[in-house]
């Protein structure tokens, strides 16, 4: 702000009643709060009056009432959530003088002790302050204590938190932490607690282990899990219910019962087995006036990820083997993924090439790398959690040696594109050698329709959906194979469309697939056909079938053909 905007806002203020002054570029309130004086700077950020002017408390001010709801520990008031307020700003006094009465009334509040339970809703912010160590968790808590896997990597100086081995290996993984030595392993117990933690917090042994055993069902279950760890650090991963969830953070304890047991003989404690020995009668010593350090948790599972960044984890597809891993099949990965799909297996022998960018899920990184290996790098990036299975391999040889493996999926998908490899499939699961449902999935010329046939019963499809030539005889597109295109060479036809036209044929098939077929339990066999945007068809010169021109763009056909 310039001078003279400064000014215009002091005088207003002074107007308003307000004791303060201009210290270079920002306004400093004084004001009184139970016959104490305290200051309040206003710094006006770039962006003012779009956004909200900033306030803070003199640092000296603040130490001598701290801890107080809404104030960071940069000595900054939380005013207004900018997410959901927005600042007046074709009135920019009136704003200012706004967030000055907000903040007086935050602290005042504040010291009065009339907001302590603010500190509820704000509790991660204030646990943070003096976290010393990061965790990042994927198990999903629940009311009862567990024994849990931490592994701690230097490299990126974050403790790993899951409460089974092979997620939490599987999770390191997918974050490039491919060898894992066992020293790095912590001990570790999650924690349920009764009541929400206010500041200020415990900050020693004794002053931690009395806080479980009032505010904790499973003190036993902690004050053994110390026994056990006598001579270890240890970390304790504990929940409170913050806001109707379930909300994670985090202490550690250092050697335990170090000063009792030589670091070189490992004696006893005299009269005692180590497991035997009460943290509570340690504590009342001079390791009970040590510290814990607070630990700040990532909460990363699953559930949790789609309820913060979606409706909650719901999918109906818990795992899914897809077979074709072009175009289609990687922007199907994608959308089985979105939808919380936990568990994937890939199978495709191409390697993506230059031309398979515009459309394909991967792109020019992982030009001349499998198309399988490059979807499973792609979408574990994106989320760790999942699990995935990739195999650059011959489809045939595939279903010839592991055919089986694909029976631990819940669905299976085709998107080959290729009329043998969708009949040996199908030969497979009406031999009943295929135990789960079958989804082929494949797409018209321009994108002007798309079809997927869902087969959860045995039927031979070919007898009612394909003409003796095993040509589909429901086609959108008239001739849809005239429109196949080439370029130089052998084996470079393909069928023109686009990347997102296809997303919004995926969308439409998994949504219902998954809500009305699934979810209701359905058990028929199903041809379920999008009709692309046929209003359109005239540019491309394609002519549409009659039994599919009263349908509306960007519309599902269901038909039940069992």
């Amino acid at each position: 702000m310039t001078v003279a905007q400064l000014e215009e806002v002091l005088s207003f203020l002074h107007d308003n009643g307000y004791n303060a002054h201009i210290d270079k570029t920002k306004i400093i309130i004084a004001f009184e709060i139970e016959r104490r004086i305290f200051h309040l700077k206003c710094v006006f950020p770039i962006g003012f009056p779009y956004v909200f002017p900033q306030m803070y408390l003199l640092e000296e001010e603040y130490n001598e009432i701290a801890p107080l709801p809404h104030v960071n520990n940069d000595f900054s008031i939380c005013t207004y959530d900018s997410n959901v307020c927005i600042p007046n700003f074709k009135n920019h006094l009136a704003l200012t003088k706004e967030v000055i009465d907000k903040a007086i009334k935050i602290i005042s509040e504040g010291v009065r002790g009339e907001n302590e339970f603010d500190f509820i809703d704000e509790f991660n912010a204030y646990w943070r302050l003096e976290a010393c160590e990061f965790i990042e968790s994927i198990f999903t808590p629940t009311g009862k204590p567990k024994r849990l896997f931490c592994y701690y990597h230097e490299a990126n100086k974050m403790n790993y938190v899951s409460d089974d081995r092979e997620s939490l290996t599987n999770y390191l993984n997918n974050l490039g932490i491919t060898v894992i030595y066992d020293k790095n392993f912590k001990k570790c117990l999650y924690l349920p607690l009764n009541s929400v933690m206010k500041p200020p917090f415990p900050e020693t042994n004794l002053e931690i282990l009395l806080y479980v055993k009032q505010n904790s069902l499973f003190y036993n279950e902690y004050k053994k899990f110390l026994q056990q760890n006598i001579g270890h650090p240890v970390i304790i991963v504990f929940s409170q219910n913050v806001s109707d969830s379930l909300n994670l953070q985090a202490w550690m304890h250092t050697l335990l019962g170090d000063s009792l047991i030589s670091k070189h003989s490992k004696a006893k404690l005299p009269g005692f087995r180590n497991d035997k020995i009460n943290p509570a009668v340690i504590f009342q010593g001079r390791e009970g006036k040590e510290k814990i350090y607070r630990l700040s948790v990532q909460n990363m599972n699953l559930e949790r990820l789609f309820t913060r960044g979606g409706e909650g984890w719901s999918s109906q597809i818990e795992s899914a083997s897809i077979i074709g891993c072009g175009s289609v099949g990687s922007l199907l990965a994608e959308t089985l993924t979105v939808m919380g799909t936990r568990r994937l297996m890939l199978i495709d022998k191409e390697k993506l090439s230059d031309e398979n960018i515009a459309r394909h899920l991967c792109g020019y990184e992982y030009i001349n790398k499998p198309k399988s290996d490059s979807i499973k790098s792609k979408l574990t990036r994106h989320n760790p959690n999942l699990v995935c299975n990739s195999f650059h391999t011959n489809i045939f040889d595939f279903m010839e040696r592991n055919l089986s493996s694909v029976n631990k999926y819940d669905y299976i998908f085709v998107a080959v594109g290729s009329t043998p490899i969708e009949h040996l499939i199908i030969e497979h699961f009406l031999n009943g050698e295929i135990l789960k449902p079958l989804v082929l999935i494949w797409v018209e010329p321009f994108m002007l329709g798309g079809h997927a046939i869902v087969l959860q019963k045995k039927q031979d499809v070919y007898q009612v959906l394909f003409d003796e030539n095993y040509a589909f005889t429901k086609p959108i597109v008239k001739a849809p194979e005239k429109y196949l295109k080439r370029e130089a060479g052998c084996q470079s036809t393909y069928i023109p469309y686009s990347g997102f036209e296809v997303r919004c044929f995926l969308n439409k098939v998994i949504e219902y697939l998954c809500n009305d077929i699934i979810a209701k339990g359905k058990r028929g066999n199903y041809l379920l056909s999008y009709i692309g945007r046929i209003s359109s068809a005239a540019i491309y010169d394609a002519c549409i079938n009659d039994e599919w021109v009263v349908n509306h763009d960007n519309s599902l056909v269901i038909k039940r053909f069992d």
